[in-house]
């Protein structure tokens, strides 16, 4: 038997190691090689539906393979999220989600971990909300509907998209704010929500603008005001909550981009760069402006930050408010 030396083996293992080191950067510039799953924790219709595919085909057509839309909404968004948190890290399963990211983890005994088991990729956008009631509720402005909560304390209901949804957190913050108590009716995604305003089963929402304008047009709906300190292009005669009275009122929703835990880093930087760019493309930022949505692009540092932020802002609105997923 040939004998080989202690040196002659640690030329070989170091050869073979150079020859394996390029495998991963080498797959991940040959990323993506087949269609890629974006699943969105919410329905289809609503706000972080409308803005995934408003960028999904400029991805797919940038990065040669389709990006397919995956509606998983159930529990705020939590059964989507577990679909990513439990995907293989390969870049091919990603996550869509709202604010509810951040609310979910102090509101739900949650199968994954929000900050420990995603990949935060970007932050895609922002969007405010409107207060649209029926249109045969009898208030015609904020200051009415106060007044009309206040003499029916716990009568009147409003619509939310589920348990700690944003639409429930700016009806909290509205109730805290003015002093009044209102009725929860969650439903599972924001369409149903909206729909059974328009149909009178209930009385009020804070809708997504995307969604909710159009009914608005229509006369299905009607709004009061919106929930940003400024207001909206989409309805610039529209006041803000806070001009209507309800001084410093803010709720803004905004939704980002994940990927599961150990993504191989050069996979989750292309992505960042791809989906930056496309938000920075003037025919896309054209199709959000015409919905309301503000887009944002932030690096995944900045947003990683962002979110952790998030967290302990709304871990201590849960709690203050006293929302429950039985609400």
């Amino acid at each position: 038997m040939t004998k080989v030396s202690y040196a002659s083996l640690a030329a070989l293992c170091c050869g073979l190691i150079g020859i394996a080191v390029p495998a991963g950067p080498a797959s991940a510039q040959q990323y993506p090689n087949k269609p890629v799953r974006v699943v969105v924790a919410m329905g289809a219709g609503g706000a972080a539906d409308l803005l995934t595919r408003s960028l999904t085909p400029m991805l797919s057509e940038r990065l040669g393979q389709p990006y397919v839309v995956d509606n998983r909404p159930g529990a705020n968004g939590v059964l989507g999220q577990d679909i990513v948190a439990k995907a293989n890290p390969d870049g091919y399963t990603l996550l869509v989600q709202s604010i509810a990211m951040a609310i979910n983890a102090s509101l739900y005994k949650l199968p994954h971990d929000t900050l420990r088991d995603f990949t935060p990729i970007t932050q895609l956008a922002t969007v405010g909300l409107v207060l649209v009631v029926n249109p045969a509720f009898p208030a015609h402005n904020v200051n009415e509907l106060i007044a009309l909560a206040k003499s029916r304390p716990g009568e009147l209901n409003y619509a939310s998209f589920g348990n700690g949804s944003i639409a429930q957190i700016a009806a909290e913050t509205f109730m805290m704010s003015t002093g009044t108590k209102l009725r929860h009716i969650a439903y599972k995604t924001s369409p149903a929500a909206v729909q059974d305003v328009v149909g009178g089963q209930v009385q009020m929402v804070f809708a997504g603008i995307p969604y909710s304008m159009g009914l608005v047009a229509a006369g299905r709906l009607r709004p009061l005001a919106v929930s940003m300190r400024t207001r909206s292009a989409l309805a610039p005669d529209l006041p803000t909550i806070s001009e209507a009275g309800v001084k410093d009122f803010e709720v803004v929703s905004w939704f980002g981009a994940w990927a599961p835990a150990k993504t191989p880093l050069p996979i989750v930087d292309r992505l960042n760069r791809e989906i930056v760019e496309v938000l920075e493309l003037p025919e896309v930022r054209k199709t959000l402006a015409a919905r309301d949505f503000h887009p944002v692009g932030s690096t995944q540092q900045q947003f990683a930050d962002f979110v952790k932020s998030e967290v302990a802002k709304y871990a201590r609105l849960v709690k203050e408010a006293g929302i429950k997923v039985d609400g």
